[in-house]
């Protein structure tokens, strides 16, 4: 009997995780043309420290060729990305420059030029990659 109301809340996280991840879906396709709809679910992956001068390069404002942003800003040593309008996520480290959301199968890879200086991200959820340049 203790076992059904565990597994039944175990279930419920399983589709509150498919729903965020859906919702966060569906914001990126009304705000990016083409935005893809699949979804696989999150994959199990380890974060790791950063050094917060690399965090705080990455802070900012991010363009899609669509036209559209998502912000990246810095709070209490942790990243978040945020299209305007949505709910924003936290993104964790697993190198300095590969970042992941926990709630579903979402990526961040940010770029930097020759010379160190962070020119945009890629962004990737649901078999879609999307390309942002660092515009501020």
């Amino acid at each position: 009997m203790s076992s059904r109301p565990q597994s039944l809340s175990r279930g419920l996280g399983a589709m509150n995780r498919r729903l965020l991840s859906s919702l966060y879906l569906a914001g990126l396709a009304l705000v990016l043309p083409g935005a893809a709809m699949a979804q696989s679910g999150p994959q199990q992956r380890v974060d790791v420290e950063v050094a917060a001068d690399i965090l705080t390069s990455y802070v900012g404002l991010y363009q899609f060729a669509s036209g559209l942003y998502i912000v990246v800003t810095l709070e209490n040593g942790f990243l978040f990305t945020q299209i305007p309008g949505q709910e924003r996520f936290r993104i964790f480290p697993e190198s300095e420059t590969e970042f992941f959301v926990r709630a579903f199968d979402g990526q961040v890879v940010f770029e930097r030029s020759a010379d160190g200086v962070v020119t945009g991200a890629v962004f990737t959820t649901g078999g879609q990659v999307m390309p942002a340049r660092k515009i501020a």
